[in-house]
This record gives structure tokens, C-alpha cells and sequence, in this order.
């Protein structure tokens, strides 16, 4: 960006050329990026072998980042060092003479080199040109490395990726690999779901057994024992069956029973195969009753007596009881439970990165409107022809529900409260608004298709909705544009809204085709949709979100052929509230008096910001220097005093929050003003112990500006 000081005579049509190529910067980073981890979440779900796993998701990233090389190394407790467990490298596409082998051998300890370093540290390292900036070797590697990123796993490991060639890491490709770091850390974790079956049954059986074995030395009968054995195991959580020495159902517990939606009786004496649907499982369970020895089938299928398919882990057990006639005992592991469970972990972990990527494009999209508005308003002050004025009046306007898209997305991902937000005070007035909102699409689709749609709405008055009366509208109006798309031969949609006790029941209904019962349980998911690349498959997923973070839930139920329901349900205000004021977006603000002539230093890596807020503040009679080299900022606050310092929050090589602190540690009474795209997390917080007085939330509008700082120098 360069140290560049700026005068107010930069021309402001070349300023919105320069951010126009700006915007085109990091677009394709984002879709790459988050192809990565949509790649391996699909990989974590579909399940398998855990070390074919990780392979999968070594070559997901050699292939989708460009890394000639990854390997994902795992601490070893027994061996006390970092272990290679997967790995990847461009020259294994090569036939086997010509191929590099990885030393699946090699094992890192304390000290040997950066892998080591990272994992302690918890700190990603990245290494540009190893020509430039030496690295440790492992005396047993045989990759060769030119550049490098080594990555931490958390607590399991770290991850390695490097080419034969220098290669630059910017900001954003650094943040993204940090972000898919921490994915495939979390998925490695969910991966260990499966294997607490087989502990938890290997447990089962042995208390089980030990008792078995009590009782039999004990000498009673054999009925006495049997009941009592019956007692325990119909307390256990897994399906139980023994099994005699012919292969012949001899007991079975309560959780079987429900599993194969059975009786005891219509199981008892009965060969265990009729409760397996693969034969190659029959025989494997038939050989190691033979061979009285242990057997364990992984991803098994249990058919119930009416025909349905569960699935199931299956363990056999043998019992050492001669005399007795018992063989063993088969467990079977209910998987379902546990599938969902991993489903939901992978759908947590989707939407973390999801927050942490919309968190990203959020921040630059503020730096992008920031720009936009503040020449607008720039503009607004010199231009006298009315008719601009009304057109610039109208980009304003956009640029500032453009900026309230951007708030109600983070919100949604981040999961966070969105400040000074209003209510919905007349439910009837949005649900109208809605159906106004799409008046243009319903008389296209009756005059160029002749699709005719009729609404029949019913809403009641139902007092103070918990909600933003913009965000229910757009929620709404992703709702019945579904319910269009879902009528391709016309129909009637029916809103209707009534109070439940503290809540209002919105249902929205239409008469169309009825969404594919494979496909109800992905309609909320983020990027899913049945329309191709017309939709983004978003509009339903954030409505959810939207809802969610109001305290509201939404519910689908649809029947094909016939139709589909949503219901959204959120919370009313039970007691009365002071109404807020409401800051309305004009053009147009009353004068604000602030100190005329103050020495002021502008700090921002971003050129075109550093160049807007000078030609502002110089357009108020202050003596401005803009600098967007964070750096040699540094080096002019040792030199000079200012009355104010404006510094952007993230920047390379010095934030914001260092440079307030050497602000102050020099000249306490200079006032530091925090600019920041990230300016919902800080908005509301004191940060005076960080050394900043004031946060301006980008973007910003002039007024906002100067009633800062005329509260600061009051």
C-alpha cells in the first residue's frame, strides 16, 4: 500500500475506480476455500475407517489447495512424538519407480523441528522461501521443502503442507488455511464417536460374564442364575441375546426386543440368523460360535421382524461355562443415535467455519462501503444539480441496506445479538409489505407464463413481536417465494397468524408440488437447493437463522403432491417497554459543531480508506496526515504529537490495538479512534484499557464521524 500522504484535491471518480478493481481481489480465495470445507465434511460424514479417512482429506487439500505435499502427523502418548498417519505428494500420481516414498516410520520429538514447535505453541507457522529463511531438517524426512505452512491440530497433532517452489501466503489464504486447520482438528475429534461402542460393549460383557462365572461357581441351579443374569441384562442399553452352543436364541433383553419390534417369545429358541439380513455376517457369527472365539462386525444391519433394516455394530463373545450349553452372547450397537449425532457435530463444525469465512467477507464488504458511502456523502456537499443529489440519495439508500444484510449475516453465522434492533409492533403491516415485495414476480408469472397465484391471508393483531419488523420481512418473503417456486401451475398460498399464550404461530401454506421426504431434512442447510445455479441455496438457511436468534423456532411439514407448511413460531413482549429511537438513514443531519483545526494522523492499510477519511477531515478545516503503512506510522508518532489518531484494527505487522498503546504511552491526552469492518464485536465495549477513547463501525456515515469526535474533545 506504501506510505503515501494524502491532499484533499484526489478526484473522486478515479477513487471509485480504484475500488471497483479492488472489489475482484479475493473472490475466488473465498470460493476456493470454502469448497475445501464443504469437500471435508463430506468426506467426515459418509464414515469409514479412520486412517482412510484422513487419507481422503490429505488428498482433498493436496489437490483443492495446490500443495505439492500434505501429511498430517498425530502425538503418539506411547511413543512421545509426533507420528505420520496420513500423506500426500504430487509425485505419488507417478508410477511406482518414479515415485517418492513418505517414511511412515518418522517420528518428531521434542525439538526436532517446526512440526514440534507448532504443536507445542499451538501457532501456525508459515515459511515463504526456505532459501531466504532456514529451517530445521528431520533427519529421517524426504520431502524436500521450499515453502512451507505447518498448521496446529489442538491437541491431536499438526498439519503440513509445502511445495518445491516459493510460494507467498497473504493475509486472507493464511486466515482460510487456520480456519481448515481447525475443521479437520474438530472432524479428527468426531471421528472417535465409533469406537465408543466397542468399548463400552467389550465393558458390558466382561461385568456380565464375571457374574455369570460367580454364579456358577457358586453351584445353585442353573435356573436361579439364569434370572438372575435375566435381571442385569435387561438394564443394559444395547440389544443382548445368549446364545446356546447350536446356534439357538436362549435369552434376550428388552433393548433387542425393541430393536427387532419383536416379543420374547417370538424370538426365544429361534436360530440368531433370523435377526441378520447379510449372510456373509451369518457365517462369520456361525464359525466363531464354533471356534468359541470373539468376533466383531462393524457397520451391520439388524432386520427387525417387520421387515425394517437397522444399523447396527455386532460383537460376539464367547463364555467359557462347561456344563452350561451357553456359547456366548451377541451385542448389537444401535448406530442410529449415533449417526445423527455425528450428522449434527459435522453441522456444527460446517457452520463454525461458515462463521468464521462470513465473518471474513463481512469485514471486506464494510472496507467496500465504507469507500461508496463516504464519497457519496462527499459528493452530496459539492454537486448542486437536484437531480444527481436524488441519485445519489438512492445509492446512499442501497449502500445502507446493503450494510444491514451484511449486520443480519453475521449476526446469523456469529450467532450474536445485533444492537438497537426495533420489534414488530403490527404483524399484518409485514406480512403485507412481504406480499407487496413480490407483487412484481406473481404478475410476471401471470403475464409471461400464465401462472396465476392467490393469496388468502388471515393474520390477527397479536402485539409486540420479538423480532425486527426488516428481518421478519425477509424472512417472510424467502418463505412465500419457496411456495411460488413450489406452484410451477399456479395455486393458493395461505398466511395465517394467531397468539399461542407468549408466542405467535405464523403458518404459510401452499398448494404445490411438496418437497421429496429424502430431501426435508437438507431444505434449512446452507448452499442446498433443487433450483440449480439460479439459487444460492441461502435464503431458507438464514430465514432459520434469523428465527433461531430471536428466540423462534421454524418447522416444516410437506406431503408430495399436495403441498408444504412452514410454521414459524417466535416470542411476543409480555410487558410493556419505552419505545427506542429510531436513527433514520438520511442524507440530510443536523449541524453538528465540532473543534475546528486539530492535528490529526489517519492509519489504515487499505489506501482508498486512508484517502477518504483525509479529504473528509480536510474538508472540515483540520490539519490531516494519512499514512497507510502501519509501520512507518510508528515512526512518526515518535517524532510528532497529534490531537487525534484514527487507526483501522487489522493490519499487517502492527494492529490497531499496539499502535493506541504506543499512542498513549507517548502522549496520554491524544485521543485514538478505532475503525474497524469488524465493528459489531466492538462496538459496545469499553476499550479505554486498550488505549482507544472512541470505535467507528465500518461503514460510517460523515454525521457519525463528527458527533465522535466532538464527544471526544467536549
Amino acid at each position: 500500500m506504501g506510505d503515501r500522504i494524502m491532499d484533499s484535491g484526489t478526484d473522486h471518480t478515479e477513487s471509485i475506480s480504484r475500488l471497483l478493481n479492488h472489489l475482484r481481489g479475493d473472490q475466488h480465495l473465498h470460493r476456493r476455500t470454502l469448497g475445501v470445507i464443504l469437500g471435508l465434511t463430506h468426506i467426515a460424514k459418509k464414515g469409514g475407517e479412520r486412517r482412510e479417512i484422513l487419507k481422503e482429506m490429505v488428498d482433498c487439500l493436496s489437490l483443492e489447495l495446490g500443495f505439492e505435499n500434505c501429511s498430517i502427523l498425530e502425538y503418539d502418548h506411547e511413543r512421545q512424538g509426533l507420528v505420520l498417519i496420513a500423506a500426500k505428494g504430487i509425485l505419488d500420481l507417478l508410477d511406482e519407480s518414479g515415485a517418492e516414498k513418505f517414511n511412515k516410520e518418522l517420528c518428531i520429538r521434542e525439538g526436532d523441528c517446526i512440526a514440534w514447535k507448532v504443536f507445542s505453541s499451538k501457532e501456525p507457522i508459515f515459511i515463504e522461501d526456505t532459501s531466504i529463511e532456514n529451517i530445521p531438517r528431520v533427519s529421517k524426512g524426504n520431502v524436500k521443502i521450499r515453502s512451507m505452512a505447518c498448521l496446529p491440530l489442538g491437541e491431536l497433532g499438526v498439519i503440513n503442507l509445502s511445495t518445491s517452489c516459493p510460494r507467498s501466503f497473504s493475509i486472507t489464504q493464511r486466515r482460510d488455511l487456520i480456519i481448515i486447520a481447525e475443521l479437520i482438528s474438530n472432524l479428527m475429534e468426531t471421528l472417535d464417536l465409533k469406537g465408543k461402542g466397542e468399548v463400552s460393549s467389550t465393558y458390558v460383557h466382561r461385568i456380565i460374564e464375571a457374574k455369570t462365572r460367580e454364579l456358577a461357581q457358586s453351584k445353585q441351579e442353573l435356573k436361579e442364575a439364569l434370572e438372575l443374569f435375566d435381571s442385569m441384562i435387561h438394564g443394559v442399553p444395547q440389544g443382548l441375546a445368549l446364545i446356546d452352543l447350536g446356534g439357538r436364541i436362549y435369552s434376550i433383553n428388552d433393548a433387542l426386543c425393541n430393536m427387532a419390534k419383536a416379543t420374547p417369545k417370538e424370538l426365544l429358541q429361534l436360530p440368531f440368523d433370523v435377526l441378520f439380513q447379510r449372510h456373509s455376517d451369518i457365517e462369520k457369527i456361525s464359525s466363531a460360535i464354533k471356534a468359541g472365539k470373539m468376533v466383531q462386525i462393524n457397520s451391520g444391519i439388524l432386520r427387525a421382524v417387520n421387515g425394517e433394516l437397522v444399523p447396527v455394530d455386532i460383537f460376539y463373545h464367547p463364555f467359557s461355562l462347561k456344563g452350561h450349553g451357553i456359547g456366548g452372547m451377541l451385542i448389537f450397537h444401535d448406530l442410529r443415535g449415533q449417526r445423527k449425532r455425528l450428522e449434527e457435530m459435522v453441522q456444527i463444525e460446517k457452520m463454525k467455519a461458515l462463521s468464521l469465512m462470513a465473518k471474513g467477507v463481512a469485514h471486506d464488504f464494510n472496507n467496500i462501503l465504507s469507500m461508496i458511502l463516504g464519497n457519496i456523502e462527499i459528493l452530496d456537499r459539492e454537486l448542486e444539480n437536484e437531480s444527481h443529489k436524488e441519485r445519489l440519495n438512492r445509492i446512499h439508500n442501497a449502500v445502507v441496506e446493503g450494510a444491514k444484510i451484511v449486520e443480519r449475516l453475521n449476526a446469523y453465522v456469529g450467532g450474536g445479538e445485533e444492537g438497537g434492533r426495533l420489534n414488530t409492533r403490527s404483524l399484518p403491516t409485514v406480512v403485507d409489505q412481504a406480499i407487496d415485495f413480490l407483487t412484481p414476480r406473481i404478475k410476471e408469472l401471470r403475464d409471461k407464463e400464465g401462472v396465476v397465484v392467490d393469496f388468502n391471508v388471515d393474520v390477527e393483531e397479536v402485539g409486540e413481536v420479538l423480532i425486527d419488523p426488516e428481518d421478519l420481512k425477509e424472512v417472510l418473503v424467502n418463505m412465500l417465494l419457496n411456495s411460488l417456486e413450489a406452484m410451477p401451475d399456479g395455486g393458493t398460498v395461505t398466511v395465517c397468524a394467531r397468539r399461542e399464550d407468549e408466542e405467535v404461530k405464523i403458518d404459510i401454506i401452499d398448494s404445490g408440488t411438496g418437497i421429496p421426504k429424502s430431501e426435508r431434512s437438507k431444505i434449512f442447510d446452507p448452499f442446498y437447493t433443487t433450483k440449480g445455479v439460479k439459487a444460492s441455496g441461502l435464503g431458507l438457511c438464514v430465514s432459520k437463522g434469523i428465527v433461531q436468534n430471536c428466540g423462534g423456532a421454524i418447522a416444516l411439514e410437506s406431503e408430495e403432491g399436495k403441498g408444504t407448511k412452514f410454521t414459524i413460531r417466535l416470542p411476543l413482549r409480555t410487558s410493556p417497554e419505552a419505545e427506542k429511537p429510531v436513527d433514520k438513514d438520511t442524507l440530510i443531519t443536523e449541524p453538528i459543531a465540532i473543534p475546528q483545526a486539530l492535528k490529526v494522523l489517519i492509519v489504515d492499510d487499505e489506501f482508498i480508506i486512508v484517502e477518504l477519511l483525509t479529504t473528509l477531515l480536510k474538508g472540515l478545516g483540520h490539519n490531516v496526515t494519512g499514512i497507510a503503512d502501519p509501520l512507518k506510522a510508528r515512526s512518526i508518532l515518535k517524532e510528532e504529537v497529534f490531537d487525534l489518531v484514527i487507526t483501522d484494527l487489522g493490519m499487517p505487522g502492527v494492529s490497531g490495538f499496539e499502535l493506541a498503546k504506543s499512542v498513549k504511552e507517548r502522549n496520554p491526552n491524544t485521543k485514538v479512534v478505532l475503525i474497524t469492518g469488524w465493528g459489531a464485536d466492538y462496538e459496545k465495549k469499553d476499550l479505554r484499557d486498550r488505549g482507544v477513547d472512541g470505535v467507528l463501525g465500518k461503514p460510517f456515515k460523515l454525521a457519525e464521524l463528527k458527533r465522535l469526535i466532538r464527544d471526544l474533545f467536549k
